[in-house]
């Protein structure tokens, strides 16, 4: 619902820390190379649901005009039902929030979330990061750091990441390091560090269409055993040892302007439906389709489907913060 106070929603909707993993890194939150490759999705097997979505969720959005600011604030009742068949999960609380700023090329944004773990006796599963990004003409930067912690365990990954634009192309690449440390019970995880390396190129075959070829190598330390496949989850086999992969593929966008009309003034609706062969699907284009957008003072919602984690956009409030 769209207040000039800004937007309420309701439903399950990506959190509040997942959106800086996301913005704040060259490849999104997609393909052999994003950094969420190396953020445990648990810490300590505590079984919650929360690091990507929440379910349940009544969400407060500020609105795009208050100088550059941005923000968000969430809250969800405890599920009734165990999410993936997990008890663990039943029973869960979470509330999290974001705010940032964006002027011309600079874009910063922090975010906190907290998941009550009823199976835990109540005990919280904390996460917090901070990112940010500055596009310098020649090049792009990108950077955040994300910190995980659950009782006495805790995981902390950072990433750097950058664009350079060459012709019709860009070249992308990053470097991400997870370092755990903690001990629970019989459990430490001191030594399970990971790295990850990537380097990438998309060329620009037209406005909708791209070719794109990636690498990505992940070495584990330790009992860490992290892989390049996005949402896989980790393997045993690779304990200790490397993970590398490599794709190629075609992304093609299809974009579509609705104009919707509600009380006065006229309001209009775009949405961007994106549809990728291959994992590593997003990039420039919708980013740059979605600033066009909003420009033109259209709202905007972005819809993915295929391989891409990724799927709202925060319409123009956000199109326009970047």
């Amino acid at each position: 619902m769209f207040t000039p106070w800004g937007e309420i929603r309701a439903g399950r909707d990506y959190d509040a820390t997942f959106w800086n993993l996301a913005y704040f890194d060259v490849n999104g939150a997609n393909g052999l190379g994003q950094g969420t490759n190396l953020t445990p999705l648990q810490v300590g097997g505590n079984g919650a649901n929360s690091l990507v979505r929440v379910n349940g969720t009544i969400e407060y959005l500020l609105p795009p005009n208050i100088g550059g600011w941005y923000g968000q604030a969430q809250v969800s009742a405890p599920s009734n039902n165990a999410a993936n068949g997990n008890p663990a999960q039943t029973g869960q609380k979470y509330y999290g929030g974001r705010l940032g700023y964006a002027a011309g090329p600079f874009d910063v944004a922090g975010a906190y979330g907290e998941t009550k773990l009823t199976s835990f006796n109540g005990d919280a599963f904390k996460v917090w990061n901070v990112g940010g990004s500055w596009d310098f003409g020649v090049a792009k930067l990108f950077g955040y750091y994300h910190e995980a912690k659950f009782r006495t365990l805790k995981a902390d990954t950072y990433e750097l990441s950058m664009s350079v634009p060459i012709g019709l192309g860009e070249i992308r690449t990053s470097y991400a390091h997870l370092n755990q440390n903690g001990t629970l019970g019989a459990l430490t995880t001191d030594a399970n560090d990971a790295q990850m390396y990537s380097i990438g190129y998309v060329y620009n075959v037209s406005k909708r269409t791209a070719l794109y070829t990636t690498f990505g190598q992940i070495k584990n330390k330790g009992n860490a055993a992290f892989t390049v496949l996005p949402g896989t989850p980790t393997d045993s086999a690779l304990a200790g040892g490397k993970s590398t992969g490599y794709n190629l593929g075609v992304r093609h966008s299809f974009l579509i302007a609705i104009p919707r009309r509600r009380s006065k003034p006229p309001i209009q609706a775009a949405f961007l439906l994106e549809w990728a062969t291959g994992p590593q699907a997003g990039g420039s284009l919708p980013r740059a389709a979605a600033g066009a957008f909003c420009k033109a003072g259209l709202d905007l919602a972005l819809f993915r489907i295929g391989e891409a984690v990724y799927a709202i956009e925060d319409s123009c409030r956000t199109a326009a913060a970047r």
